[in-house]
């Protein structure tokens, strides 16, 4: 009797890829993308790094950096009146803050927010 195509290949396989036909490979786990939240604040907390970081007379606008007009309003905010230095955990925190207050707004439900639509 002759061997059957997949019992040629088999072994052949797992030398070519380095892999037995007993091991199973874990499929990749996806990943959950950020919440707008957390993405507004890393993005908004590196932008406060750099410009902590840039020359005085550096200036940028909030489309150069790619930011939301909102998370613009959170990079003022934060830095307008902040001393010079590396930025600190409490300004993150702020930071942090703010992006999650802006998102919690602008992604409710009216209903939460007391108002139905579209009398509210």
């Amino acid at each position: 009797m002759a061997p059957t195509r997949s019992a040629v290949l088999a072994p052949l396989l797992a030398v070519v890829c380095g892999c037995s036909s007993s091991a199973r490979v874990a499929a990749p786990t996806p990943s959950r993308p950020p919440t707008l939240a957390r993405a507004c604040s890393t993005a908004v907390t590196s932008w406060a790094i750099t410009l902590a970081t840039a020359e005085p007379r550096t200036s940028y606008d909030y489309q150069e950096m790619g930011l939301s007009d909102a998370q613009y309003d959170v990079l003022r905010e934060v830095t307008l009146r902040r001393s010079p230095g590396p930025v600190t955990q409490q300004e993150k925190e702020r930071i942090a803050a703010l992006c999650s207050a802006h998102y919690s707004r602008v992604t409710a439900p009216p209903s939460q927010l007391g108002r139905t639509w579209p009398h509210g």
